[in-house]
């Protein structure tokens, strides 16, 4: 797996590869982490998930992480 650190640069070099003006150059994926898991195994996760997208469909994969609240639905404070 390559790894690119500008999401901007990687989604142009994916646009740019591509040949037909119609392609789809992108899917959007969006899966929730399960309570509990801390930023590295949520990190962990998200990689596996995102590797297991690109063998299956042969596509680019840009990975974000995302807290949406600081409190979790059992009310504990996830984010400081």
């Amino acid at each position: 797996m390559r790894r690119a650190s500008d999401p901007a640069q990687f989604w142009n070099a994916v646009e740019a590869s591509e040949k037909r003006k119609d392609a789809q150059v992108a899917r959007d994926y969006r899966i929730p982490i399960p309570l509990g898991l801390d930023d590295e195994r949520a990190g962990q996760l998200a990689e596996k998930l995102a590797r297991f997208i690109m063998g299956e469909l042969g596509t680019p994969v840009s990975v974000g992480l995302h807290r949406d609240a600081a409190v979790d639905v059992l009310g504990q404070v996830t984010l400081e």
